[in-house]
């Protein structure tokens, strides 16, 4: 086939509670086109994007389209998108352009990449799975995404190991994906304005009456007709009702039918929603009825509120409320956040971590061990405002292990095993009951006890991020390391007293750097399961015998090794200089 290649087109539905029909919704796209690459340039992408966007915006779409953006430009312009997915009503997404896969993950090329090797590709690109993210917290009903990237890696002469197109993604329930060609074939670029999957759907998505799953279908008949059988469409649908781009046909169901001669009155309401988001734990009341509870940093969806004004409540545990007045689109969604934050609750030198739901791993700068991205909600807990000092490893093991010596520096060169017998004493001297079950190198933590022990490495990251108060930051309270920690760039290869840099969100210090921090959990790999509370692996099986987990990163360690995500691992009797810990305790 002439023509640059061009990969995978797939469409992501993605469905909360069900799906209704179109017409009435608010739609939300955000078209981008890349085409002007310096080494490997497309003729296609940037026409797409254009025609696509004027299609839509026909069928009542308000579009954003970028031609040929950079990686700055495309990152602003989805989390702009996500924005506007909060208001409520359906999203779209295309792009069209080079992507690529790499250890599983899909990644999409920017204009002005120079990848010169597989380790540059999170750093360089746009990870697939912020769009995905987006859509997900935004929680509407019905979200559509649309890649359209060139199947044969344009850097692949630069990569150890290569991966025809992206990865496959199963469809999960109320979804629809659909791919311009089966897995492992190539799509072709077209010879005319429009790539041959594209130049289809352009033909078929202003059809009214006809459902995606019909008109999807018939895209697959004109490809493999065009192409005679060489590129066949593939679909995995998971769907549970119809989607209309162009609407039902005949404009819906037909009026009833009443005897002229006693005419009747007919009362029409009309009903719209509300997209609810808050900042800590409450309950939700609508016209002075309760809705039910939202946890910490969650969005809820009041449907089928009668249209006009309503007065939503939200009810604190500590006593506080916050109330807005919001005025109920018909047939469309109003959008209203909540901003009351909890104090912090600080217990001597232990922060009050409030419980939330948040998405563990890296989107952007991610190795073989922090992805995939994945749901996780961590219970309320207590952490350590500081690292664990020497002063006060001494006051409760009687010596000072460490290579760099002071009072206010955190304690070093100990142990996983010297951790937990610290929290088991530590808890003993406070009058509490200590969590660890102890027998020569057998440890077992029974979380409902009232005692001190380490954090698990989910608890240790969403209060690394901030917790219901994270800024999105790529180190613990910050985008500039320096401002935040201690690593090889500013620490002259020791460690430092604790607390001297900023504090992150909830007020804890020194999550980035000076010390890695042991955590409770065996060392093991992500998968894309939403979690509720986990405590990681059930044992340590790792090939190289590194098996407990130590985050944040150390005074030695660069830039890359002391984000929020990075993960880093030990065998659980290592004693070394770079290692850590601060101390957790169940909420009271």
């Amino acid at each position: 086939m002439k023509g640059k290649s061009v990969v995978t087109f797939l469409l992501f539905f993605s469905a909360a509670f069900f799906l209704f029909p179109q017409s009435d919704d608010r739609r939300t796209a955000l078209l981008i086109g890349n085409s002007l690459y310096k080494d490997a340039p497309l003729k296609n992408p940037s026409n797409d994007a254009r025609d696509l966007s004027q299609a839509l915006k026909e069928l009542g779409f308000a579009v954003t389209t970028l031609i040929d953006a950079d990686r700055e430009k495309m990152y602003n312009g989805i989390r702009d998108f996500g924005k506007e997915l909060a208001k409520g009503g359906t999203g779209l997404f295309f792009y069209a352009g080079h992507g690529m896969q790499v250890k599983g993950a899909n990644y999409l090329i920017p204009v002005g990449t120079d990848i010169q090797s597989e380790d540059e590709v999170p750093f360089q690109t746009i990870d697939a799975n912020l769009v995905l993210s987006k859509m997900e917290s935004a929680g509407n009903r019905v979200n559509i995404v649309m890649l359209d990237a060139c199947r044969d890696n344009p850097f692949a002469k630069s990569f150890r190991s290569t991966s025809r197109g992206l990865s496959v993604v199963e469809a999960p329930r109320g979804s629809l994906i659909v791919y311009a060609t089966a897995p492992g074939s190539v799509a072709a670029d077209g010879t005319g304005r429009n790539g041959i999957f594209t130049g289809a759907l352009l033909e078929s998505i202003r059809t009214p009456g006809i459902d995606a799953e019909l008109m999807l279908r018939q895209v697959r008949q004109k490809v493999m007709s065009e192409t005679v059988n060489a590129q066949v469409p593939w679909t995995s649908s998971s769907l549970t009702g119809s989607f209309y781009f162009a609407g039902k046909a005949g404009g819906g169901e037909s009026a009833p039918v009443t005897d002229a001669k006693k005419p009747v009155l007919k009362v029409e309401k009309s009903y719209g929603s509300v997209t609810v988001e808050v900042k800590t734990r409450g309950t939700l009341f609508l016209n002075g009825s309760s809705m039910g509870e939202l946890a910490a940093g969650s969005s809820g969806r009041l449907e089928n509120i009668e249209a006009g004004p309503a007065n939503l409540e939200m009810r604190y545990t500590d006593g506080k409320t916050e109330t807005r007045t919001v005025e109920v689109p018909k047939n469309a969604a109003a959008a209203v956040s909540f901003s009351y934050i909890e104090r912090l609750k600080i217990l001597g030198n232990m922060v009050l971590i409030e419980g939330g739901t948040f998405r563990m791993g890296d989107a952007f700068e991610s190795g073989e061990s922090d992805t995939p991205l994945h749901p996780v909600t961590v219970s309320s807990f207590y952490l350590g405002k500081y690292e664990v000092t020497q002063k006060e490893w001494r006051e409760v093991m009687g010596t000072n292990p460490s290579v760099f010596k002071g009072d206010d520096l955190p304690v070093e060169h100990m142990s996983w095993y010297d951790a937990v017998q610290y929290c088991n004493k530590l808890s003993v001297m406070k009058g509490l009951d200590p969590c660890y079950t102890i027998s020569g190198t057998n440890v077992a933590c029974d979380f409902s006890k009232n005692g001190y022990r380490l954090p698990t490495e989910a608890e240790w990251e969403f209060a690394a991020k901030g917790g219901i108060r994270s800024s999105g930051y790529r180190f613990a309270g910050s985008n500039s390391v320096d401002t935040v920690g201690w690593y090889s760039g500013n620490s002259g290869a020791q460690t430092h007293p604790v607390g001297r840099k900023k504090a992150n969100e909830l007020g804890l210090f020194d999550m980035t750097g000076n010390v890695r921090e042991w955590c409770w959990d065996w060392f093991g790999l992500y998968t894309s399961a939403s979690q509720t509370d986990p405590v990681g692996a059930s044992s340590g099986n790792d090939r190289l015998g590194y098996d407990r987990l130590l985050r944040g990163g150390s005074f030695y360690d660069d830039e890359h090794s002391v984000r929020a995500t990075y993960r880093d691992r030990y065998m659980p009797a290592v004693l070394y200089h770079q290692n850590g810990f601060r101390v957790a305790a169940r909420a009271r």
